[in-house]
């Protein structure tokens, strides 16, 4: 009895974790979720078939000189909850949910199970031996079943962040999908149609679209970055598009400053030229730093938005700083202009920036203009921290730590953080409505908590 209790102690306290930090994931085939079933249900029959002929033959070891030695009795707690577990993944296999903890308890408890098994044969009773080995062969079914399941969460998991299967995890705060820094390269990738406008070309970025050279305009004469995408095929061209059409518009101080779109005789976009990103700057920064720099993100924000364009992916690398510090917003290719349903989007993210409603919008709704507040909220968070609200390398605990937990406020992390604490927090409520509605009361708070900063620092001074 105590056993029982203890194993469904145990399995519930992981399950209940599981449940409450993950969710359904989607795109799993029918037939692969039928297999896991099954390679799980086979195992866990014939560990019924083993508890069952132990506890009707039980009388045989506690009679003195019994047939059954130390470890093949230790092994049967591990096959009661072995069973518990095995119900739990076969349900989780149906119905798609991931179950990590569950995982990684019942893969090292086959293994344990395992090794007990093996060491237990040497000194079994010859006719208990077979139920050692279906114990085992049963172990070792359900521990690869496992590791099966885990790899193909694995597998969505990395699809989901845009980058292949069998590439390591990164730190959270460099997104796969970010514009990276590459070094210098010849123009042996640069589309040969445009050599006779560009000179002096290097490649200093690439993201999963699109590469970034940095060129000379033959023209005019001064140095501009181009974005020309990697592929030609249908899907690329159409967010391409829409980038352009969306970027185009934006003529703002604190919005990367485009200079010359095309479709032919390849599709590119000339912008001006920035030599670093937020994302080069140390952190965590003097608050009142922090503070300006989102000021000016929150002013090209603003323009955006009173255009009917939202950005939904604001995070450091796509906030570049020009030499005077002024920020400026580039990359807009998961923008989106509102009230038109039938654009084309991209259905990636980066998960460290990213607000509830993308990642439940069954629960919270659509982006909107608050969405880009809310990244906004996210970026001063890890300017005046040194971290983004919710740290680490599990993409479903992340997940649902930003549709559930409420972060540390910031002035628990960096006490000089003061009063732009209560605007940060603001920012990153879960639920839109509790937001900043507009970019402009971000703006108002932002200029009037720099208005006292400056006060407060006179101050200090005067006394």
């Amino acid at each position: 009895m105590v056993i029982i209790l203890l194993a469904g102690a145990i399995t519930t306290i992981i399950l209940s974790r599981d449940v409450m930090s993950s969710g359904r994931i989607a795109g799993i085939p029918v037939k692969r979720r039928g297999l896991l079933f099954f390679l799980y249900a086979i195992p866990c029959v014939a560990l019924g078939v083993v508890l069952r002929l132990f506890l009707v033959s039980e009388a045989a070891f506690l009679a003195p000189g019994g047939n059954y030695p130390e470890a093949f009795v230790a092994m049967m707690p591990l096959v009661f909850y072995l069973i518990l577990s095995s119900f739990a993944l076969m349900g989780g296999s149906l119905i798609s949910w991931p179950l990590r903890g569950t995982l990684k308890a019942h893969t090292v408890v086959c293994l344990l199970l395992i090794f007990l098994g093996l060491f237990a044969l040497i000194s079994a009773d010859p006719s208990r031996r077979y139920l050692l080995i279906v114990a085992v062969l049963a172990g070792l079914l359900s521990a690869l079943a496992a590791r099966w399941q885990d790899a193909s969460f694995e597998q969505l998991h990395q699809a989901s962040l845009g980058r292949p299967a069998d590439s390591s995890l990164q730190p959270l705060h460099v997104p796969p999908e970010e514009t990276r820094v590459l070094p210098p390269a010849g123009p042996e990738i640069f589309p040969g149609d445009l050599l006779e406008r560009y000179e002096d070309i290097r490649v200093v970025g690439a993201g999963g679209l699109a590469r970034v050279f940095r060129a000379r305009n033959i023209l005019t004469g001064t140095d501009v970055a181009l974005k020309i995408p990697i592929q030609a095929d249908e899907a690329t061209g159409r967010c391409f598009m829409k980038e352009i059409m969306g970027w185009e518009a934006l003529q703002h101080p604190n919005i990367v400053r485009v200079s010359e779109v095309n479709i032919l005789p390849v599709p590119y976009v000339e912008m001006e030229y920035i030599g670093r990103t937020l994302f080069d700057l140390p952190r965590p920064m003097h608050p009142g730093d922090a503070a300006r720099i989102a000021l000016g993100v929150a002013r090209g924000l603003s323009f955006a938005h009173e255009r009917g364009i939202i950005h939904r992916d604001i995070k450091p690398q796509n906030i570049l700083i020009t030499g005077e510090g002024t920020p400026k917003i580039s990359d807009w290719g998961m923008s989106k202009v509102m009230g038109i349903s039938r654009m084309p989007t991209v259905t990636g993210f980066s998960l460290g920036y990213a607000a509830p409603e993308q990642i439940d919008p069954g629960i919270f709704g659509n982006t909107d203009p608050r969405t880009d507040l809310y990244q906004l909220g996210v970026v001063l968070y890890e300017l005046v921290t040194g971290n983004v609200p919710f740290p680490g390398g599990d993409f479903f605990e992340i997940r649902s730590r930003i549709a559930t937990e409420r972060p540390r406020p910031p002035v628990e992390l960096q006490p000089g953080v003061g009063r732009l604490d209560s605007i940060i927090m603001k920012c990153l409520e879960k639920k839109p409505f509790d937001r900043y509605q507009t970019a402009a009361g971000l703006i108002n708070d932002l200029e009037a908590y720099l208005v006292w900063e400056s006060r407060d620092e006179y101050n200090i001074f005067e006394d």
